[in-house]
C-alpha cells in the first residue's frame, strides 16, 4: 500500500493571521479523500520530515511575508523553485520548514511532490482571529490545496454535500 497525501497546516493560532493555515485545514474538512492526512504544525523540521515523508504530495500551507497585499495567496512547487537571495521572501516559520527540507533531501525522507502555499499577513500580533483580508483568502488557499492534490474544488464540494 502506498503511503497517503499529506496536508500540513503551520501555525500559531494566537498570534493572529498566523493562524491563516489552520484556518484552511478547517475550511478543507470534508472535502479531501478520507486517505488524506491532514496535520496541524508549529514547524519544527524533524516533525515535518516524519509527517511528509515518502508521501505522494505533501501540501504545507503558512504565512508567508514576500511584500504583497495581506491575504495574498503565492503557490510554490517547491522542485521548480530557487530560493530568492533578496531576504525579502521568508514564512514566519521559515527556518524550520527550509531547514525540514535540507535535513529530508539529505537522508531522503521527502514526498514525490512537495507543494508550498504562503498567505501574506498583515498582522502577527498575540490575539485571536485573522485580520479580514487574510480571512477573505482562506477559501482560495483551500482551492489550490485541492488542485495541488489533483482534486477540483467543484468535485470536493460535490463530495462534502452527500
Amino acid at each position: 500500500m502506498s503511503a497517503p497525501n499529506v496536508v500540513i497546516g503551520i501555525g500559531n493560532r494566537f498570534r493572529r493571521d498566523d493562524g491563516s493555515a489552520l484556518q484552511v485545514l478547517n475550511a478543507l474538512a470534508g472535502r479531501l479523500p478520507e486517505s488524506t492526512v491532514v496535520i496541524e504544525s508549529d514547524g519544527e523540521p524533524a516533525r515535518l520530515i516524519d509527517s511528509w515523508a515518502d508521501a505522494p504530495v505533501a501540501v504545507v500551507v503558512e504565512t508567508v511575508r514576500q511584500n504583497r497585499a495581506p491575504g495574498s495567496i503565492a503557490g510554490i512547487a517547491w522542485e521548480a523553485h530557487v530560493a530568492s537571495s533578496t531576504g525579502i521572501e521568508h514564512g514566519s516559520h521559515s527556518l524550520g520548514i527550509l531547514e525540514a527540507i535540507a535535513l529530508g533531501r539529505a537522508v531522503g525522507r521527502m514526498p514525490l511532490k512537495l507543494r508550498l502555499i504562503g498567505i501574506e499577513p498583515e498582522d502577527l500580533g498575540w490575539g485571536e482571529g485573522l485580520t479580514a483580508a487574510v480571512a477573505h483568502s482562506i477559501d482560495a488557499a483551500a482551492d489550490l490545496v485541492l488542485d495541488y492534490l489533483g482534486l477540483s474544488a467543484s468535485a470536493s464540494a460535490f463530495r462534502s454535500s452527500r
